[in-house]
């Protein structure tokens, strides 16, 4: 917190003025040509998947609206009124932030497959891994035999993330990630 692809696209749904969920049908229907520049300007992705929110256009974690008027002037015009159609810029931008999100997912999962080798198999769970376009793009980019996106999500997927950092971090335990190996897998290469 507050870097966070989560909050990146619930910004973004936030100035679009839809559900998150429907960020993916917008995204379909447009073509990334903001992508470019949201990426300059908002979120500076690394080449191994992390990366860090430019806060000066997000407003949450100050506990305001979602986006910041920098933000509305990078693109251009105010968040979209429930009440308004949809424009091919509104669809573009949809798309543009489900390219860069995607984009993070799969460097990300480049880079466990480049610090792990040996590690066959790899489970990915959390409300971004339930995005289409991140699912998608992760199921056609992995170097994995087996992939397990998981339907657990929301506080189920943070208890489960905790309970594993407290495991490791704070009882010293050792992290033997070899034995994920043999683990059965819902998809397959």
């Amino acid at each position: 917190y507050p870097h966070s692809l989560g909050f990146f696209l619930d910004a973004f749904a936030s100035y679009l003025s839809v559900p998150r969920d429907q960020i993916s049908v917008l995204a379909k229907q447009g073509e990334p040509t903001y992508a470019r520049m949201i990426s300059r300007s908002l979120i500076d992705i690394k080449p191994d998947g992390s990366f860090c929110l430019n806060q000066l256009y997000f407003g949450y974690a100050i506990g305001e609206s979602a986006t910041t008027q920098f933000l509305h002037e990078v693109l251009g015009d105010p968040p979209r009124q429930e009440n308004e159609s949809f424009t091919q810029k509104h669809k573009n931008i949809a798309a543009s932030v489900a390219a860069i999100i995607a984009q993070a997912a799969s460097l990300l999962v480049h880079a466990i497959a480049r610090d792990y080798r040996g590690v066959h198999n790899l489970c990915v769970t959390g409300r971004i891994a339930q995005e289409d376009f991140v699912r998608d793009r992760i199921l056609r980019d992995h170097s994995f035999d087996h992939v397990n996106i998981s339907s657990t999500k929301g506080v189920k997927a943070s208890a489960v993330g905790a309970g594993l950092a407290a495991y490791y971090s704070h009882h010293d335990n050792p992290r033997d990630v070899m034995f994920l190996q043999n683990l059965p897998t819902a998809i397959s290469r």
